[in-house]
């Protein structure tokens, strides 16, 4: 039987959070999710699942990677669809009462009881990895049961952010048997901060570049279609000083293309809550934009793209679109660090008015921080079939 001490416990359902009015929020989008469980486990029947195949979690989205167009040799199959899993609905249901009332002795019993109805998932669906980006309660409980029965747990690198200003996950270091990072300043980031050299594998991100590191190439800023979008971002978490000063720029942002008849989307994070995110003002004046799909294809038709620290706005970049990293004030996080790792400028209230004055915008990467391949899906997948089978590599 798994034992829990009270640090592995709180570090599971609390590390991740990131201020109080994240665990405000968190709270409230668990009730929702615990009511829908409850709907899920009465009206989902049980399916079959297969006796015959390893049993690969996968709970990244295939815009990341896609198993499907790849065949492996070995009898793997890679997830299970929610009626072949039902009884997690129990355990995720279990973790989620123990995060909303907070008492010590009662996260001992239904610890306990979640990780009984795991342990008998994992030996009999025959499970023997599991795969995600940033986890959610239920990938890290699993994750945490999937070590103690000697499996791997495997996580790739969710997002591509400033290297000065991240802090390695709890879970990261404690139970992820495998890190995939991005690039080689990645990896010297989470062994820095104490992640063991072994466990760290150089993949790619979910994206290829028609750009080279060295390209340099310049282009003129100019608008062909007068449209602009921004990329939106969860910071209403972090705090009501990060809210004001984000909506204080879209404020400025919205009135300085006003003036030029340039038409301002929004499109939302995909966790975004715009009531909470965007001032009333502000929503009431920006076009919000729904569309879904590959970002190289979903915003074709925009003259320059802005945000907080996205991945989209790099992954935007290296397709050679003309892109601006936002500074909104965030304690000590330093965006201006970015530029030397692409050639994206920085905008902020201050330079504003004068940023689109420059006659030259120059694309390029840095490949120590990017290890970008035009064969990313087939590297990434070759990769993680290395690390779940390494008897059997060809």
């Amino acid at each position: 039987m798994i034992k829990f001490s009270h640090s592995d416990i709180n570090n599971l359902l609390y590390s991740a959070l990131r201020s109080k009015k994240h665990l405000r929020i968190r709270r409230k989008s668990y009730f929702k999710r615990a009511l829908k469980l409850i709907y899920l486990y009465l009206t989902v029947s049980a399916d079959k699942y297969p006796t015959n195949k390893k049993i690969i979690l996968n709970y990244l989205n295939k815009s990341y990677i896609d198993f499907s167009d790849i065949r492996l040799k070995e009898d793997f199959k890679f997830d299970l669809k929610e009626s072949q899993v039902k009884p997690l609905f129990i355990v995720e249901f279990l973790l989620i009462i123990s995060f909303l009332l907070n008492v010590q002795f009662i996260h001992k019993i239904l610890f306990n009881a979640a990780a009984r109805i795991t342990i008998n998932v994992i030996k009999t669906r025959n499970i023997q990895s599991v795969i995600c980006g940033h986890p959610d309660l239920l990938i890290s409980f699993m994750g945490f049961c999937l070590k103690e029965c000697q499996k791997e747990v495997i996580t790739i690198q969710h997002g591509i952010y400033n290297l000065t200003s991240y802090e390695v996950l709890w879970w990261e270091k404690e139970v992820a048997t495998k890190i995939i990072l991005y690039g080689e300043d990645f990896k010297d980031l989470y062994i820095s901060q104490g992640v063991r050299r072994e466990k760290i594998f150089i993949g790619n991100p979910y994206f290829g570049s028609i750009i080279n590191p060295i390209d340099n190439k310049n282009v003129n800023l100019l608008f062909r279609n007068k449209k602009v979008i921004f990329l939106g971002q969860q910071l209403y978490k972090i705090s009501d000083s990060v809210y004001e000063g984000y909506n204080d720029f879209l404020n400025n942002f919205i009135l300085f293309f006003e003036h030029m008849n340039v038409e301002v989307f929004y499109k939302p994070h995909p966790r975004e809550e715009l009531n909470k995110s965007l001032s009333p003002s502000n929503f009431s004046k920006l076009k919000i934009f729904r569309g879904k799909g590959k970002p190289k294809e979903l915003y074709s038709d925009f003259d320059f793209y802005y945000s907080v620290n996205s991945s989209i706005l790099i992954e935007l970049y290296l397709q050679r679109k003309i892109c601006f990293q936002v500074d909104i004030p965030i304690d000590d996080f330093n965006y201006d660090i970015f530029k030397d790792y692409t050639g994206i400028p920085l905008v902020n209230i201050n330079n504003l008015q004068e940023h689109l004055h420059s006659k030259e915008y120059s694309f390029f990467y840095d490949p120590s921080y990017l290890n970008i391949r035009q064969d990313y899906n087939k590297y990434m997948v070759d990769l993680i079939y290395r690390i779940i089978n390494p008897a059997r590599i060809n």
